[in-house]
């Protein structure tokens, strides 16, 4: 989802169902920032090399196996949606907050998407 299309929904949103029709697009910006490892969405360990105590001179690809699964995460990126309000009203601040708010709230969580997977 792009940031314009982010935009749109949540004045959308605004207006429809919260009955907010005084901000415009123009009044709302956002910004999406995305973390990873330089992999997208796949194991930045797995490109790793290690040195094991049995051959400390040879370097070998990580496994899984190697550590516990309970130091190894199973989400490898993060996307961080900021939105911003341009306009100086004070109901209209009020107003953007709630529709973006409510705008969030619709979103799948992190942890039913990753059960859904």
């Amino acid at each position: 989802m792009t940031g314009e299309r982010i935009e749109e929904a949540i004045v959308d949103l605004g207006e429809k169902e919260l009955g907010k029709g005084k901000f415009e697009g123009k009044d709302i910006y956002v910004q999406i920032a995305q973390f990873d490892f330089g992999m997208k969405s796949k194991n930045p360990l797995m490109g790793l090399y290690v040195y094991t105590k049995q051959d400390p001179n040879k370097a070998v690809p990580f496994n899984r196996d190697m550590v516990s699964q309970l130091l190894l995460p199973r989400i490898f990126s993060e996307r961080i949606v900021r939105v911003y309000c341009k306009a100086e009203d004070k109901d209209k601040k009020k107003d953007m907050k709630e529709a973006a708010q409510k705008w969030a709230e619709q979103l799948p969580k992190a942890a039913d998407a990753e059960q859904s997977k």
